[in-house]
């Protein structure tokens, strides 16, 4: 199985290292992080949807759903450019009284996996506050990485109707995405889920083979849960189509949420 190699190259990043285990590099040279935002709000989306959540959103994305919502976010230069001790001293500043959680989201945060790992290790091992990683899970060699820093995974399977990446490459996120399920499961200390941001395009026969391949998997009774978002404003499902969804992801598991983007909703960031 290969790694879907990201298209962009953001010098704050660990692109271009190696690493004689996995081919990746473990030394950010620059000490720097590129960060979109950082703000606090209640989390709209997944089995923790309602929480009080700091949200670090890191720049750059090559993935490039057609259905996403923080379009501004995808270039890696987006944002400000911080060293990891100012970045620190942000998410200080940020915090506020009843923070469930961190949120590490994107953009992909993955593309600047050490950075990421500083950040999270921070917040977990320093600040003492259960920290989230929200990711493609593209890469299952960066994802296993980050993994001891997070508390709580989201690993979300793209459809192809996504439109996230050329077909011929398409088979190999899939293969990236499981493989980062089978890695999260594996460790019963995290709580790990499962995401799928469906419209009205997407197929009942897709779904059906993608939950056949997840539900494969040996330590599948470590699944907490999963959720199904309906895609806001890019061909929207209808309800008929919710309903035929959710019967479908039932078949295999009955601890489903169908869970809009309920800080949409709310008129929240």
């Amino acid at each position: 199985m290969s790694v879907i190699n990201p298209k962009i190259n953001n010098d704050n990043s660990t692109d271009n290292y190696v690493d004689h285990n996995y081919g990746l590099s473990v030394t950010n040279k620059h000490n720097k992080v590129q960060l979109n935002e950082m703000f606090v709000s209640i989390e709209g989306e997944g089995i923790l949807a309602g929480t009080k959540t700091l949200f670090i959103r890191f720049s750059g994305c090559h993935l490039k759903c057609h259905w996403c919502d923080t379009k501004y976010s995808l270039s890696p230069t987006s944002g400000n450019s911080y060293t990891i001790n100012e970045a620190k001293y942000l998410i200080l500043q940020h915090l506020q009284p009843n923070i469930y959680k961190i949120n590490f989201t994107g953009g992909e945060p993955l593309l600047q996996t050490r950075s990421l790992i500083a950040l999270a290790d921070f917040v977990k091992n320093e600040l003492k506050i259960k920290t989230y990683l929200e990711s493609s899970c593209f890469d299952w060699k960066r994802f296993e990485l980050v993994l001891p820093y997070f508390d709580i995974c989201k690993v979300e399977f793209k459809t192809s109707d996504s439109k996230v990446i050329e077909p011929k490459s398409y088979e190999d996120l899939l293969q990236n995405e499981l493989s980062c399920l089978d890695i999260s499961l594996n460790r019963s200390d995290k709580i790990s889920f499962i995401k799928i941001v469906f419209t009205n395009s997407t197929t009942l026969n897709e779904v059906r083979d993608l939950l056949s391949r997840v539900f494969e998997r040996p330590n599948i009774s470590n699944l907490s849960g999963i959720t199904l978002q309906p895609s806001y404003q890019f061909d929207s499902p209808s309800t008929k189509q919710i309903l035929k969804i959710y019967d479908e992801v039932c078949s295999f598991y009955k601890d489903v949420r169908v869970i809009p983007q309920m800080h949409k909703l709310l008129g929240m960031s």
